[in-house]
Parts: C-alpha cells; structure tokens; sequence
C-alpha cells in the first residue's frame, strides 16, 4: 500500500501502516474514540473530513481516489450482502402457532406452504414460519 493508508488509518502520528490491523490495539481504539458521533455511534468513525482532504499531497490525490473508489466499492458488495441476507433474529414458529396467530386451520398453514402461497423455512423436515413474513405475503396476495 501507499502512504495512502497513513491518511486513511490515522491522522496524527503519519506512520506508514499497512492496515488498520497493523495499528497497535490502543491506537485503533483511539481512533473509534477521536472519530464517535456525539449521538454514540460510529457510523463513518474512520472517515476523514473535509481538512484531510485539503492536506492531501497533489502527488498522492490519484492514489487516495483510487483507494477511495476501492472502500467504496467493498461497502456497497458489502451493503448488498446484508440486504440480501434474511433476519437472523427472526421468530420461527411452527404450524400450530402460525394457524393460532392467523385464526384459520392448521391444515391451510400447511397446504399453503406446501404451495409455496407463503414463505417457509425447513429445518430439517419440519416447517417453520417467520410470521412477519407469512403476514405480509398473506397481505400481497389479497
């Protein structure tokens, strides 16, 4: 990497490090810590601002775009990902408990998942159902 990676990963000290694993532990907690939001979170804690960018070199400006447009890159596969992926915290319940929550017979439960009229996730042999998602499949049907 280039020195890049010095802007990128700490501002202060201007060490060349590869990575920000490479950066000591108590260095890598101070930079979450200097770059929180006041509201807690660390959405863009590694992000510089605006006085970085004027501070970068003219000769490193092509490498820094293209190492940005690299991060940017990652985080939208990354986004997408996420996106993609189902609710890990997700209730499962069986097709007693849907039928009970639904009001109707335990056999439509069945019969419907079997149809693939609403979503169902096997584990093993047995079906089990997010109820979030049958209720609101249940709601594009009608």
């Amino acid at each position: 990497m280039t020195t890049v990676s010095l802007f990128l990963l700490q501002r202060k000290k201007r060490k060349k490090y590869c990575c920000k694993s490479c950066l000591p532990e108590h260095e890598r907690n101070e930079l979450y810590e200097n770059r929180r939001h006041a509201a807690g979170d660390y959405t863009g804690c590694m992000l510089p601002d605006s006085k970085w960018a004027s501070a970068v070199p003219e000769d490193e400006i092509p490498a820094t775009l293209s190492a940005l447009a690299a991060l940017q890159g990652i985080l939208a596969a990354r986004l997408l990902d996420l996106a993609r992926q189902p609710e890990t915290n997700a209730e499962l319940v069986d097709a007693k408990e849907m039928a009970r929550r639904l009001q109707c017979p335990e056999s439509w439960i069945r019969s419907a998942a079997r149809q693939g009229k609403i979503p169902v996730v096997m584990i093993g042999r047995y079906p089990r159902f997010d109820p979030a998602a049958v209720i609101a499949a249940r709601k594009q049907t009608k």
